[in-house]
């Protein structure tokens, strides 16, 4: 993460808005109604820690600030921060693959290295294999009808 002056770097801070608004997209698709954003909890050493929060910041997740440092990071960090909102909030476990019944989850940048799906973040299925399911925001692309 690009750190100035103790501030989160403003391309790792547009790296997580834009991570929110693709995670943000496969709750509307998956049925949560629930609106996720950036809250500035406070800070983690001399960084900023920014968490995933309901919109109007009255509950955030996540035990360490998101990470911006890259796309892939940026919608990982968002997507567990939203996976534990959920499962908090809604006592739920999300984004759940219609066909194997599993989480769905993001993969780190070191497990990302053999994605077919091209260099954006996906979701993957942890059965057979880790099986890709969607890129992060298009989990409607992958299944038209929900969940």
């Amino acid at each position: 993460m690009l750190i100035v002056g103790g501030i989160v770097h403003e391309d790792d801070l547009n790296r997580l808005k834009e991570a929110v608004r693709l995670v943000q997209s496969d709750l509307g698709w998956s049925g949560i109604p629930e609106q996720i954003g950036l809250e500035l909890a406070g800070r983690d050493g001399d960084v900023d820690a920014y968490h995933v929060a309901l919109s109007d910041g009255q509950f955030w997740a996540g035990a360490a600030g998101l990470d911006g440092s890259s796309k892939r990071a940026a919608a990982r960090s968002v997507a567990i921060g939203a996976q534990d909102l959920v499962a908090e909030l809604l006592g739920i476990a999300w984004p759940v693959c219609p066909e194997h019944r599993r989480v769905l989850t993001v993969p780190s940048e070191a497990e990302a290295a053999e994605e077919p799906l091209g260099d954006g973040p996906v979701w993957r299925c942890p059965v057979h294999g880790h099986d890709w399911v969607a890129a992060v925001g298009h989990l409607s692309d992958a299944f038209p009808f929900r969940a």
